[in-house]
């Protein structure tokens, strides 16, 4: 990995974590916010990753989609005694960021790789 694509990375990887913040700094509802941000930067993933080889598809999938999605943070919000949330509740919010992330990355690719054929 050349030096500027790391520094790329790192700079993207700044941005995602700063706009992430920001959603759940601002947020009414936090774990909403978490939602949010992992199911769209799975998205991004997924279309970024459908493009033909591209030098800066890693720093965009790893520094800006890996900054602004927060899988440590959900762990945390899923932890029981660290939230009031029933354990069923707990359960399907698990099932929301699995599936929102696993469909929104899916979805995108197909997207972008049916246009660009």
């Amino acid at each position: 990995m050349s030096l500027s694509v790391w520094a790329l990375s790192l700079g993207l990887g700044a941005l995602g974590a700063v706009l992430r913040w920001a959603m759940i700094e601002f947020a009414s509802k936090p774990w909403v916010a978490i939602l949010t941000v992992n199911v769209a930067g799975s998205a991004l993933a997924g279309g970024v990753a459908a493009f033909p080889v591209v030098a800066g598809s890693l720093p965009l999938i790893a520094g800006l989609c890996g900054g602004l999605t927060t899988f440590s943070t959900l762990a945390l919000q899923l932890t029981p005694g660290q939230v009031t949330r029933r354990p069923v509740a707990l359960l399907g919010l698990a099932a929301a960021h699995c599936l929102g992330g696993i469909g929104a990355c899916w979805s995108a690719f197909a997207l972008v790789s049916t246009v660009l054929s």
